[in-house]
């Protein structure tokens, strides 16, 4: 028998973007797209600012070892790379990310309440793949949802 909840992973999306417009990291101007088909793969949430700047979250209820490899995919084209969990992940998968520059964010839907725990690294990505995930994106050309 499991005791485990039985939330679906995109409950954690509107805390997470809600608390990405309250830091200002999500703004009016910003491209925000969920389920986004980059590279054969559905990134859960890619947004992109009015720099241009990239950023990729990768949202999971369990599985934090499966999100960092899909977040470390994520970094070759994104400037800044997230997994997004609903628990606190054990001190070897923090150091991991860190190690990944991988940020590591937690909504903890029983509270409402999001923490970022890892900040993520700035990679420099191929400017070609860079080129296209921005093009990408711009042609999807998705707006922030929750107010």
């Amino acid at each position: 028998m499991s005791t485990r909840p039985t939330f679906p992973e995109s409950d954690l999306m509107e805390p997470l973007i809600r608390w990405l417009r309250t830091r200002r990291y999500v703004r009016e101007d910003s491209v925000v797209a969920e389920e986004f088909p980059w590279q054969g793969r559905l990134v859960d949430l890619a947004v992109m600012t009015r720099s241009g700047t990239t950023s990729a979250f990768e949202l999971k209820l369990f599985h934090t070892r499966r999100a960092l490899q899909q977040s470390a995919l994520n970094s070759m084209a994104f400037d800044r790379s997230y997994v997004v969990l609903r628990t606190q992940p054990l001190g070897s998968n923090l150091l991991h990310a860190s190690h990944l520059g991988i940020g590591v964010i937690v909504v903890a839907l029983e509270s409402g309440t999001v923490r970022q725990l890892v900040a993520p690294k700035a990679h420099v990505a191929h400017s070609a793949a860079r080129l296209k995930l921005r093009s990408a994106l711009r042609a999807r050309g998705g707006r922030p949802s929750v107010h």
